[in-house]
């Protein structure tokens, strides 16, 4: 096999070895990506079980006030069976009257806050719900993540034993100008087609395409500085 050739077949291996570690690389972050996803749903499953938590507090609070103006009530009636003037009876019975306005308003505003925790206590358990979804779903990805790792590694791993055994056929003339190369642009080794380089597109001399077509010596263009080859 040319040498050329040779390079050619390192470049190829060296492509997929790149594509493999690239996806190596990616899969913790697609991991912490997912990781963030499902904080951010705890967070909001979070942030409407204390929602709901205020809500019911504060219906707490209006029932501890109406039991606190009926036991006013209570007293007062009981007060009305020891006076002796209708004058006093009359103002006990206007506060009375009183409390039990107070207890109406807060009953009305108990009814609303009640149809409103049913509505956020089901919200609450359908978020539940869907968190631990989320969770099984996370668990699933991330075993496939795990299970592409080892998959990925041990391809890595075979693609270098092929580029040692690749790398000791070619010659260290054009094994070091395309290490060198290759270290800057992607691809290092590029085609020269009708006297045009594949990597910057620019139109070379004539001697160039000439003494690429050789194939004994590694051409390099003028302008990018890519290795040279006709297909």
């Amino acid at each position: 096999m040319n040498p050329l050739e040779r390079l050619l077949a390192l470049q190829t291996l060296d492509s997929r070895i790149r594509v493999v570690e690239r996806e190596l690389h990616d899969i913790p972050a697609r991991k912490e990506q997912e990781s963030a996803r499902l904080i951010a749903y705890r967070e909001r499953v979070q942030a409407a079980q204390q929602k709901l938590k205020l809500r019911e507090a504060e219906l707490k609070q209006l029932e501890l006030e109406v039991k606190s103006f009926q036991e006013k009530i209570l007293k007062l009636r009981q007060q009305q069976l020891e006076l002796k003037t209708n004058k006093e009876f009359k103002a006990i019975e206007t506060e009375v009257e009183t409390l039990k306005g107070n207890i109406s308003g807060l009953e009305d505003r108990q009814i609303t806050l009640m149809d409103a925790v049913d509505v956020e206590r089901k919200a609450v358990d359908l978020e539940a719900k869907a968190l631990v979804e989320q969770e099984a779903r996370l668990r699933a990805d991330v075993e496939q993540l795990d299970a592409r790792i080892k998959t990925l590694t041990t391809d890595v791993d075979a693609l270098n034993a092929q580029r040692t055994a690749v790398v000791a056929d070619v010659p260290s003339d054009f094994l070091t100008p395309y290490e060198r190369v290759r270290k800057h642009k992607d691809p290092a080794l590029v085609p020269l087609d009708h006297g045009v380089c594949g990597g910057c597109h620019m139109t070379l001399p004539p001697a160039i395409a000439h003494d690429t077509r050789r194939r004994t010596q590694l051409v390099t263009c003028g302008y990018c500085g890519r290795l040279l080859y006709c297909p």
